[in-house]
């Protein structure tokens, strides 16, 4: 369990860094925040983020394995924000340094429900 706390900690402290952006009305600003966090901070804590994931040793797709957790959710939720596009400023391909991460963010983004879900909300 305490993996799963763990990254999820993690995913709140990433969230954490966005609330300047999400509360700023002003788009040029709410760029720049996105930018600076992009150049600096964000990297540094995915980076804590595979390193937790690489230390877990998971024998399987997901963090504990073969056992889907709400950190395998969060994780996929996460790259899949970034990827969209929605923090503007950041670029889309932030996570694609993290091999395990992604390779977890995979696993759940293959699995049917989810591409049921997407399906049926383009």
């Amino acid at each position: 369990a305490y993996r799963v706390d763990e990254i999820l900690a993690a995913s709140d402290d990433v969230s954490g860094k966005f609330t300047p952006y999400y509360q700023e009305p002003d788009a040029e600003k709410k760029i720049a925040i996105v930018k600076e966090l992009a150049a600096g901070v964000l990297p540094t804590l995915f980076a804590g983020i595979e390193a937790r994931l690489v230390a877990a040793a998971a024998k399987g797709p997901y963090l504990l394995g073969e056992t889907l957790s709400l950190a395998d959710l969060e994780l996929f939720v996460v790259r899949m924000t970034v990827q969209s596009g929605e923090w503007i400023g950041a670029p889309t391909t932030l996570c694609g340094a993290y091999p395990r991460w992604n390779e977890i963010a995979d696993a759940v983004a293959a699995l049917p429900k989810i591409q049921a879900w997407y399906k049926n909300h383009p």
